[in-house]
């Protein structure tokens, strides 16, 4: 079971809370503006964050600091570690992408929406399925970058 919490903040920091006390353990300075989204690799030992300075930040969590950063086409809304760890997704605006998690990122899969993507997860070995502001439903297949399964009016348009 997990054992510690990570937020974000509207200051760029991301802190690190002890399950169960509490404690604030650490507070890791990096965004230079909020932070939008955290996610944290299944091993524990490393987290993702994305925030409005436009930066994908990589960070050690045993260290408590950045191994890598790199700057994106937009703001990024969404990050997060597949279940394996090998990979992750990104959300910017009306795109989805798959990014390996080692060496630099490079880029497994683009996933184009016709509206602004709201919410993502990741679905099988090989699934995105991702919510859009124009009330869709899709279901894309990582492999190949096409959407197996397009849901119109899937749930009401914000």
């Amino acid at each position: 079971a997990p054992s510690h919490l990570l937020n974000g903040s509207s200051d760029g920091t991301i802190t690190v809370w002890q399950g169960g006390s509490w404690e604030c353990l650490k507070t890791m300075e990096g965004h230079k503006g909020e932070v939008n989204a955290v996610s944290v690799h299944p091993s524990g030992s490393a987290a993702l964050s994305v925030g409005r300075d436009r930066e994908l930040r990589i960070w050690n969590l045993r260290k408590g600091r950045i191994t890598y950063h790199s700057r994106l086409a937009g703001e990024a809304q969404q990050v997060a570690f597949a279940p394996a760890g090998t990979s992750y997704s990104l959300v910017v605006g009306r795109d989805a992408s798959l990014h390996s998690a080692e060496g630099s990122g490079a880029q497994l899969a683009d996933m184009p929406h016709p509206s602004k993507v709201l919410s993502s997860a990741f679905f099988g070995a090989h699934g995105i399925l991702t919510g859009c502001e124009d009330g869709s439903l899709r279901l894309w297949d990582t492999r190949c970058s096409r959407a197996a399964v397009h849901v119109e009016g899937a749930h009401r348009a914000r």
